[in-house]
């Protein structure tokens, strides 16, 4: 039987504003620019809907599936049509015109699949939370 899993990422900083970042990540389009080179084939890439294959993961399909302007993005997806998945993205605003970013990640696991996943899951977070953090054209939206 599956459960609920929940994986969180640290808190990451982003020198812009939370408009900027909210505007850019709400459209599915710009995170081609956050995919490595050789490590994901685009199927599908529209406005609030992608898929996209992954070696070893195979077919991730994730749509926008909420999203409160400026401050929150609710992403639901699934792996080979299998797992389904929830990834939000919290977007809180500084004094100091900087934005702080949090993940997490909600998936329907089993305990064994949750124990191989832990790792991974981890370690893909903090990717995207180092990536962001690095990005600077958050400005130029598709």
């Amino acid at each position: 039987m599956a459960d609920n899993s929940i994986f969180r990422s640290r808190t990451g900083y982003i020198e812009h504003s939370p408009e900027s970042i909210f505007n850019f990540i709400t459209d599915l389009r710009n995170f081609t620019r956050f995919i490595p080179e050789g490590r994901a084939t685009i199927n599908d890439l529209q406005r609030d809907a992608c898929s996209f294959n992954v070696s070893m993961l195979g077919t991730v399909n994730i749509s926008v599936a909420e999203k409160h302007e400026y401050n929150k993005v609710l992403y639901t997806g699934n792996i080979l049509q299998l797992n389904n998945f929830t990834l939000t993205l919290e977007i809180e605003r500084r004094e100091d015109r900087r934005a702080e970013v949090n993940l997490s990640l909600v998936a329907e696991m089993n305990p064994v699949m949750k124990m191989v996943a832990n790792e991974p899951v981890r370690q893909l977070l903090e990717t995207l939370v180092k990536e962001m953090e690095a990005f600077d054209d958050w400005e130029n939206t598709i």
